[in-house]
């Protein structure tokens, strides 16, 4: 039972390792694999390596994402630096406007979350397992008034995913103590709360 656990804290160590290297682009990831873990766990934390890699340049590495990203980042910065003025926020929403070829852009950043959401859904990711990579850019989204208002609200049925892991993301970023984007004033409204 001792070893099971020692096992289980030995495979979370080896994630945070990996999370914690691929925070910082171009570094190389050191596996921690000892002999004691068998092929098959060496095989599945290289896998997750990798697509964690992957999921990472998906952001990175292009350009349109990258400059959504940025977008969002400086309505939360302007939020919370307190200086969100009316203007902004309508400079803001018609930058998103639907005749916009950001608002296409903005679309694909929410539909690759969706994906994701749809991974966590299925199992085949685990919020613990992207939360330091990913959880930022999912409620700088998420949580923006503007992008709720344009998209998230108009068109939940698209984005059922997104909806269905929020309330779970939440929970594990509050358990960590880690304070989430906009949360305050610009949650989404819980089921529960209806």
């Amino acid at each position: 039972r001792l070893t099971a656990m020692l096992g289980c804290l030995q495979v979370q160590l080896i994630r945070l390792s990996i999370t914690l290297n691929f925070m910082l682009p171009g570094h190389t990831v050191w596996f921690m694999l000892t002999e004691e873990m068998t092929a098959v766990e060496k095989n599945q934390l290289r896998n997750e390596a990798q697509f964690i890699t992957d999921l990472n340049e998906q952001f990175i590495g292009n350009e349109k994402m990258s400059a959504i990203e940025w977008e969002l980042e400086k309505f939360f910065y302007k939020y919370r630096s307190d200086e969100l003025t009316e203007e902004y926020i309508e400079e803001f929403r018609k930058h998103f406007d639907i005749e916009s070829e950001n608002r296409q852009n903005l679309v694909n950043y929410l539909v690759h979350l969706e994906g994701i959401a749809a991974l966590v859904k299925n199992k085949i990711l685990h919020i613990e397992m992207i939360d330091d990579l990913m959880s930022y850019r999912y409620f700088i989204a998420m949580n923006n008034p503007i992008v709720q208002k344009l998209e998230l609200n108009e068109y939940s049925d698209f984005y059922k995913g997104c909806f269905g892991i929020y309330n779970a993301w939440v929970k594990e970023l509050k358990k960590q103590k880690i304070e989430i984007p906009m949360y305050k004033d610009y949650k989404l409204i819980d089921e529960e709360e209806k």
